[in-house]
């Protein structure tokens, strides 16, 4: 029987990652990051590898929608983090088994509730 996995890492500049570079990556998207005090400025261009299978940014109902955008968004997050040693996201991994009872949509809505109880709406 196949079992589900989660992994959780942060971000880190200490290890060299920015925000935008780890979402173009996971979103298989181009994202130019525009750079901080501690950071080149730098386009990260994954378009090329297969698409995901769903990749989507959740917000509150308050935030501007103009945070949809991964470039908006995470060059936002990389100005407001100040210290050349900050943690500027966390990445989670979330491995569902490849159940064929349970269809992709289900597995997609099951990780959305998930992600917006336990995030978005904290």
């Amino acid at each position: 029987m196949a079992i589900g996995f989660a992994r959780l890492e942060f971000v880190q500049r200490s290890a060299g990652k920015t925000a935008c570079g780890k979402s173009a990556y996971n979103a298989r998207e181009k994202v130019h990051f525009e750079g901080t005090n501690f950071a080149e400025p730098k386009t990260y261009n994954w378009s090329y590898k297969e698409n995901p299978v769903y990749h989507e940014v959740l917000l509150p109902n308050h935030v501007d929608k103009k945070f949809k955008s991964l470039e908006i968004l995470w060059n936002t997050v990389e100005q407001k983090e100040n210290r050349h040693n900050s943690q500027v996201a966390m990445e989670m991994v979330l491995a569902l088994p490849d159940d064929k009872v349970i269809s992709l949509e289900d597995k997609i809505e099951l990780v959305k509730t998930f992600v917006e109880q336990h995030f978005v709406k904290n």
